[in-house]
């Protein structure tokens, strides 16, 4: 959660600050607004495809405490490659004035509040092995 209220706290003042300068034109003549679609895209994508990169079926541990070390590396990378997008997202906010680094900025606070550890992902990928 620290991870979120940090996020949310950084563009909420950023949107506050541009709220009267901002432009709505999605045209993408910027390239900080282009390299903060490309980031914030790129960061989600890897987000997303990180389980099968890090977690193989057959790689469970059999001690609990290197299964629940292995699924902390694994959020903590996911949690960085979307709040990294997302912090960039914020900077081409302050930066460009425009909306769609703004509209990405949100996106990825979504996903990382989606992303958030649970015991069920847990036991989804660490779980009693299956016959």
């Amino acid at each position: 959660m620290a991870l979120v209220s940090g996020l949310v706290m950084f563009g909420a003042v950023g949107l506050m600050i541009m709220k009267g300068r901002m432009t709505f034109d999605f045209a993408l003549r910027n390239p900080i607004s282009v390299f903060a679609g490309a980031m914030a895209l790129a960061g989600l994508a890897l987000a997303f495809s990180l389980k099968g990169m890090m977690m193989k079926p057959g790689d469970r541990p059999a001690d609990p405490g290197v299964a629940l070390q292995k699924y902390q590396v694994f959020v903590l990378i996911r949690a960085a490659l979307v709040e990294g997008g997302a912090l960039f997202s914020a900077v081409a906010v302050l930066v460009t004035c425009n909306i769609l680094p703004a509209c990405l900025f949100v996106v990825c606070a979504v996903v990382l509040v989606a992303f958030r550890p649970t015991q069920q992902e847990f036991t989804d990928l660490f779980g009693a092995r299956r016959s």
